[in-house]
C-alpha cells in the first residue's frame, strides 16, 4: 500500500510540474488612448487587474473612462485574454469582455440647435454592452486596439424654433473604437 501510495504522490507530482505555469498569475495594465466613435471622439484612459488562469488565458475586471467632446463613458467589465504565444518578447492576443456602460451625455458637441437649452438634453443612461479587442503584450508593454459594443442613446428634447415649442428626438451612438498603449505591473515570466 506505501508502494501504490508513493507512485502516486510522483505521478501526481510529475504531472502537476508539467503544468507549472512560466508567468505570475496576477498583473495590472494601465492604458492610456484615444477613443473614435460615429458621434464622438475623444480620449481613454483604463486599468485593468488580472489573473492569468493558464499561461494562455487571462481574467480581469477592466475599468475605462473615455472622454469626449459630447459623451463621458464609464465602463466596468469582465475581459478575458487568450495569448496566441508564449514568447515573453512579443505575445498576441484576442479578447473579449462583457460589462456595464455608464454614458453621460453633455457638452457643447451635443447641442441640438441655438434655440434648445443645454441643461435640458444633459442625460445618462446605464447599459449592458460589450467588447472585442486584439493587441500584444511585450516584455511590461501592452498595445490594445478594441471596439466597445455601447447600447444607443435616445434623447428627447423640446425645441423652441420660431417660439413655438416642438418635442424632438435624437439618436446617438455611443460604439466607440479605441486604441491605447498601456504598461503593466506583476505578469511576466516567474
Amino acid at each position: 500500500m506505501k508502494k501504490i501510495i508513493l507512485v502516486l504522490i510522483i505521478v501526481i507530482g510529475c504531472n502537476c510540474s508539467g503544468n507549472a505555469q512560466t508567468y505570475r498569475l496576477v498583473k495590472v495594465n494601465l492604458g492610456f488612448g484615444a477613443a473614435s466613435g460615429s458621434d464622438n471622439s475623444g480620449v481613454m484612459i483604463s486599468g485593468e487587474p488580472s489573473f492569468a488562469i493558464r499561461d494562455n488565458l487571462s481574467v480581469g475586471l477592466r475599468l475605462e473612462q473615455t472622454f469626449g467632446s459630447m459623451t463621458q463613458i464609464n465602463s466596468e467589465m469582465l475581459a478575458a485574454d487568450y495569448y496566441l504565444s508564449n514568447e515573453y518578447k512579443l505575445r498576441p492576443y484576442v479578447g473579449t469582455g462583457i460589462g456595464y456602460y455608464y454614458a453621460q451625455l453633455s457638452g457643447s458637441g451635443c447641442s441640438p440647435g441655438p434655440t434648445v437649452a443645454m441643461s435640458s438634453i444633459i442625460s445618462s443612461s446605464n447599459k449592458i454592452g460589450c467588447l472585442l479587442r486584439a493587441g500584444f503584450e511585450a516584455q511590461h508593454f501592452r498595445l490594445c486596439m478594441e471596439y466597445n459594443f455601447v447600447p444607443t442613446k435616445h434623447v428627447s428634447y423640446t425645441d423652441t424654433e420660431n417660439g413655438t415649442p416642438v418635442s424632438m428626438t435624437n439618436n446617438y451612438q455611443n460604439n466607440y473604437f479605441g486604441i491605447s498603449l498601456g504598461v503593466y505591473a506583476g505578469g511576466g515570466k516567474k
